[in-house]
């Protein structure tokens, strides 16, 4: 299913599931017609549109993979509800975008925030004035992967030493203004495995980013 404009959204008053994917794009200001929505069976796509944050969605609590990018006037993440995605979670190329605050209590297969192409940091795809993500809710679900890529702007993700058991692998890549290596050292004070951080591009990195995986 896919909606274009406001009007078209207002069909869906009412409606609590999905059984398919839903694709938000174009000239769509509100989802506050989505109010009563709890469940997307399949891929909510939400791209190129006019919104400047997603309330409307407190409600959901699931979607098969979710993906968020090219929405200009978005400037906040804290009105969505969501708690579990069982595939991707990606959000790219929002140039608005201030603050990510997801409260991802249960489960996501992989969250990717911003995006890699390449080793070359002009071709990094990110949100250019991130500044903050935060997981408030994090400690009691899972995450298998998280990719933060190409966010120039970053300086500050809340709540490392208590969301860091819930993950079991991070990967930081050309977000040129966060210090990976505080990142790095919560990390292993919270008991993670070197190993399994993996930082590249970011303040004060020297070494080269190789971008598999965020392609």
């Amino acid at each position: 299913m896919t909606i274009e404009s406001n009007e078209e959204l207002e069909a869906l008053l009412g409606v609590t599931e999905i059984n398919g994917d839903l694709l938000i794009e174009g000239a769509v200001t509100t989802l506050g017609a989505l109010d009563c929505l709890r469940h997307v069976r399949g891929t909510l796509g939400v791209k190129n549109t006019e919104l400047s944050t997603f309330e409307g969605l407190q409600q959901l609590v699931s979607a098969t993979t979710v993906e968020v990018h090219g929405n200009g006037n978005l400037r906040s993440f804290a009105s969505l509800g969501i708690v579990e995605v069982e595939g991707l979670f990606w959000i790219y190329d929002n140039p608005s975008l201030e603050e990510v605050q997801l409260d991802l209590t249960e489960y996501v297969g992989g969250l990717i925030i911003g995006k890699c192409f390449s080793g070359n940091p002009a071709e990094f795809s990110g949100n250019d004035v991130l500044t903050k993500i935060r997981f408030p809710g994090l400690a009691g679900g899972q995450i298998p992967s998280i990719s933060l890529a190409g966010n120039p702007s970053l300086t500050t993700i809340d709540g490392i030493l208590e969301w860091s058991s819930s993950i079991v692998l991070l990967d930081l890549l050309g977000n040129t203004m966060l210090d990976s290596e505080a990142v790095r050292t919560a990390w292993i004070a919270a008991g993670k495995d070197a190993d399994l951080i993996t930082t590249c591009g970011n303040l004060g990195d020297v070494n080269l980013c190789i971008c598999t995986g965020t392609e």
